[in-house]
């Protein structure tokens, strides 16, 4: 359970101390060249066909002629004047088949003869074009193996010799950059400037218009005094923060705000409970302060919650917590001198019921002087005034600038239980 004081850092400003400069990317080194895996095939000699002699198919012929003629005189002596009349037309058919067949293989032949002389003849002068090929395609070869290997060695020697050095010197220069951006004083510079960017994107406060009616807790009089004596003309009442497109804003109890260095401060007072009607506020299980905390975090403004109790009691010690918290997020614009030895006695966030039970107790009562005591059945809730009141439709002045996108999250203190329930 979260313990007063509550303080709510934004994430631009918490986070300084983890934030470094960006480091230039880091030089690749070059890959040395490889040879080429998949060579060219060697072409192979391939002889021309040598010539063979042939002859001609039709002497095949003849053996219709000597079959006609066998038939012609095994059937010749037929007494059948029509079968030996057929038998003639047979044997005549066939004798001219065999003649014709005769002639046109003998002319056949001669001519394969003839080819088969001249391919002979030939045949030396193809071989030697055929081996003249192979020659020219084999140095073709070879001349593409010295290309590659050539196209290696040059490359090998451009990876030496250029490419190589480049990359010690490139990474010589890196190495020599991250020392510098390293350094503890351009790491605290670099910081600084982001600090002082955040401070620039904060939204500023604007004047209230509706002063004369803002109603103030019992308790921001007093504390008002203490506040003024530590931080002078930097703190200021009835100025609100206003939440774009809706007319009803946001009005801290008080506002530091430095317009030099740019810091905005919330500082609240949390009561247990409404002195008019003993309502409970601020109670544990209240989404109400999350909500608005987180909206004035979003601007870029710190939020410091003190109970009501701690202001009565110990006014200097949390003015001493605001001082402390100033060092935090000023370290190296401005330095704020405080008593650190004193540590503010916290207090428990109160629930709903223990807020009940405090109303029913008038604990406020105990703590609080006597002249406060009398304004007790006066006070009302302070939500009403600060989240109610309207604004004239003109719009007021705040600065409109980028806003950091990124989560808040809970500031750590070895002092104090800072809040750790942001709901961003």
């Amino acid at each position: 359970m979260k313990s007063y004081p509550i303080i709510k850092i934004p994430y631009g400003l918490k986070n300084l101390k983890e934030q470094r400069p960006p480091l230039p990317q880091k030089p690749v080194a070059p890959k040395p060249p490889e040879r080429q895996k998949n060579l060219p095939v060697a072409p192979t000699y391939e002889a021309p066909p040598v010539p063979q002699e042939s002859k001609s198919d039709y002497g095949c012929f003849w053996y219709p002629t000597i079959g006609g003629i066998v038939l012609f005189l095994i059937l010749g002596g037929s007494n059948d004047p029509d079968e030996y009349i057929f038998f003639i037309i047979c044997s005549i058919i066939a004798a001219i088949i065999g003649i014709w067949a005769l002639v046109k293989g003998s002319n056949e032949n001669q001519d394969k003869q003839v080819k088969y002389i001249q391919a002979k003849n030939a045949y030396p002068k193809l071989e030697q074009l055929a081996l003249l090929d192979h020659k020219t395609k084999l140095k073709k070869h070879n001349d593409e193996l010295l290309k590659i290997e050539s196209d290696y060695e040059e490359r090998l020697d451009l990876f030496r010799n250029y490419e190589y050095p480049m990359y010690l010197a490139e990474l010589d220069t890196y190495e020599k950059q991250i020392d510098r951006i390293n350094a503890s004083e351009n790491i605290e510079n670099f910081q600084l400037e982001l600090r002082k960017k955040n401070f620039a994107n904060a939204v500023k406060p604007s004047l209230h218009p509706t002063i004369n009616e803002i109603k103030t807790g019992v308790s921001e009089s007093f504390f008002l005094g203490y506040l003024k004596k530590y931080f002078g003309n930097k703190i200021y009442q009835n100025y609100a923060l206003v939440k774009e497109n809706i007319s009803k804003p946001y009005l801290p109890d008080f506002t530091l705000y430095d317009r030099e260095i740019g810091y905005c401060i919330d500082i609240e007072i949390d009561e247990p409970y409404i002195g008019k009607n003993g309502k409970p506020i601020h109670f544990v299980e209240s989404e109400h302060d999350v909500k608005r905390d987180s909206f004035f975090n979003s601007k870029g403004w710190v939020v410091i919650r003190f109970a009501e109790k701690q202001v009565i009691e110990y006014p200097n010690e949390c003015c001493w917590v605001i001082l402390e918290v100033l060092n935090e997020i000023c370290e190296g614009i401005a330095n704020f001198e405080y008593n650190s030895d004193f540590l503010l006695p916290s207090i428990k966030q109160w629930t709903k019921d223990e807020a009940h039970e405090m109303a029913f107790k008038r604990i406020r009562n105990s703590y609080l002087k006597t002249e406060f005591i009398e304004k007790l059945n006066e006070e009302e809730h302070e939500i009403s005034e600060h989240f109610i009141l309207e604004i004239p439709k003109e719009k007021p002045e705040p600065i409109k600038v980028k806003n950091d996108s990124k989560k808040e999250e809970p500031r750590i203190s070895p002092k104090y239980d800072f809040d750790d329930d942001l709901p961003f």
